[in-house]
């Protein structure tokens, strides 16, 4: 259980290692590209590409960290109370005496001297009395037998969260229709997609003076809900695409265009 728990305790800190990361270049990026912002925005429309999961991605890690967490916490407030209920047994066990045992006897005719006489002789059957505190040590085994099936659930559970697969949908034409996948595989991917927009996106300082020559296209960072409410144009997904072309005014084409998450960004350019 031990090497397990370092396994996923392992796991754990690497997916929270590479999302600081992820958030540190995010800030790094935008500090560098947002001197450009206000010129950008004034000079024409600005137009987004789709969101870049990064806050999805750091939600969905702290949720599934949060939730095993939880579990490792009580597997270990468990074994806490099983260690108190084996020191509780040994104290009952010490407490057992011979002494507390009186035979109940059942009488039996044998023969006895030469002449065939019949005595009774005493075969003892069982004691009047316990030796030991039987009923407390069989409550405090019941404590540990439960407690070790609430463990097992709980290890169940831990490798539920890993490893158990999800449905996950896959819209337009350049993908499957969709397949199963972990939690940890689809914030992989998230974090994998992340990393790849914010290096696409950013721009350096030799890259904003080829802007300024015409020579590119400037690109910038922007948290999606400041782009959704400064009516930046944003691209929508493929899903969001097939739901908003039957109405772009359906309440339905609304909340699909909505930010995924408080910490998703995109990035945009100028036309």
């Amino acid at each position: 259980m031990e090497i397990k728990n370092k396994k996923v305790k392992k796991v754990l800190i690497s997916w929270l290692l590479v999302s600081s990361l992820l958030f540190s270049l995010v800030l790094f990026y935008n500090k560098d590209n947002k001197k450009c912002e206000v010129s950008a925005q004034e000079n024409g429309t600005v137009i987004c590409g789709e969101e870049i999961p990064i806050g999805e991605a750091l939600e969905e890690t702290f949720e599934l960290s949060g939730s095993i967490r939880d579990e490792l916490f009580f597997i270990e407030q468990l074994f806490s109370q099983q260690i108190e209920t084996a020191e509780t047994m040994i104290d009952l066990a010490n407490q057992c005496d011979i002494n507390k045992c009186q035979p109940v006897c059942h009488f039996v005719s044998v023969p006895c001297g030469e002449e065939g006489e019949m005595c009774q002789v005493c075969q003892a059957e069982n004691c009047a009395g316990q030796i030991c505190p039987e009923n407390e040590i069989k409550t405090e085994f019941d404590k540990i037998s439960e407690a070790s099936g609430k463990i097992k659930n709980s290890r169940k559970k831990i490798k539920s969260l890993i490893d158990d697969k999800q449905w996950v949908w896959c819209w337009g034409w350049d993908c499957l229709p969709g397949e199963f996948k972990t939690k940890t595989e689809i914030i992989q991917e998230k974090l994998d997609k992340s990393r790849e927009e914010f290096d696409e996106c950013f721009l350096t300082k030799e890259g904003w003076e080829a802007v300024g020559r015409g020579e590119s296209i400037g690109k910038i960072l922007a948290p999606c809900n400041q782009a959704t409410d400064a009516h930046f144009i944003k691209k929508l997904s493929k899903e969001c695409e097939d739901v908003c072309e039957v109405n772009p005014e359906s309440p339905e084409c609304q909340e699909c265009a909505k930010c995924k998450s408080d910490g998703n960004f995109v990035c945009c350019h100028i036309e």
